[in-house]
């Protein structure tokens, strides 16, 4: 019923509001005959003070055990622009572009606007904020990917700096994913939910200034997911890279994530999707 909903509304979106501590089962992802890339999906994780989840025919909506105030998140001015956007492989790569968006067309992509969390089109790219703590979001592109390599750029335009954002890959389900990750403090890691529990497999700090602190600069962010191996990049360097292959599939797309403040926003633009070839 809720995936029917959503279609009929144009979208093959499955949103999915995961609580806390509170164990909640929703129906499994469903199959979609659409042209690829057409459509998107989110998810958000919550605090554990949220005990209750409400599935209504219109929405999904929260009923929550503390007091939950709309987000003041709006940006005074937008990242001043960075040079054109391109992926420089290194001499050795052979990469062939499979789908580009700088948002502008304002389509392809999840947008709901809540009290404490929302994905909108702003500014000319992609605005996504979360105003509770511990919270992760995402939305991605409901397209299935093995090897792969992603880029995007993005600017924490407002909230905490050891909030995270980047890129997602090889997403089976809501608690099967990997994440590769910046923070404007320098943070970098790439994590990995797995039966629903998250954690870095390799976390670091950025002590050579690699990773732009401005929230008026975006950073170009990279992650490859090929083979068993995950690296992560921020503009062209090479941040942290590991071995990992429980998940060999799944979709991509763009996450961020809050630690005991609240209030994250960032502005994501021009996302690339790019397979490596023989």
């Amino acid at each position: 019923m809720k995936t029917r909903y959503f279609r009929a509304l144009g979208w093959s979106v499955l949103f999915v509001l995961a609580v806390g501590l509170a164990s909640c089962n929703f129906p499994d992802r469903v199959s979609d005959t659409a042209p690829a890339g057409q459509y998107t999906q989110a998810a958000q994780t919550v605090q554990a003070q949220i005990t209750a989840v409400v599935q209504t025919a219109t929405r999904p909506s929260i009923q929550a055990s503390v007091t939950t105030t709309a987000p003041t998140l709006r940006p005074t001015q937008p990242p001043a622009p960075t040079a054109t956007f391109t992926l420089a492989p290194t001499p050795t790569e052979n990469l062939k572009l499979l789908f580009s968006d700088d948002f502008s067309s304002e389509v392809g992509w999840y947008t709901e606007q809540a009290d404490n969390y929302g994905f909108e089109f702003l500014a000319g790219g992609y605005r996504m904020y979360a105003d509770i703590p511990n919270a992760k979001i995402w939305s991605i592109r409901d397209d299935d990917y093995a090897d792969i390599i992603l880029e995007v750029e993005a600017a924490r335009m407002a909230g905490p700096t050891d909030g995270y954002y980047g890129l997602l890959c090889r997403q089976v389900d809501d608690d099967n994913y990997y994440a590769l990750v910046i923070g404007s403090n320098g943070f970098y890691g790439i994590g990995k939910m797995a039966a629903g529990e998250f954690s870095f497999l390799q976390e670091g700090q950025d002590t050579k200034g690699v990773i732009y602190p401005e929230a008026t600069k975006f950073n170009k962010i990279r992650a490859d997911c090929v083979g068993d191996t995950l690296r992560l990049y921020a503009n062209g360097q090479k941040l942290s890279e590991v071995q990992d292959g429980d998940f060999p599939t799944g979709v991509v797309g763009l996450l961020i994530g809050t630690r005991k403040q609240p209030g994250l926003e960032v502005l994501f633009d021009n996302f690339a999707i790019y397979q490596p070839l023989q």
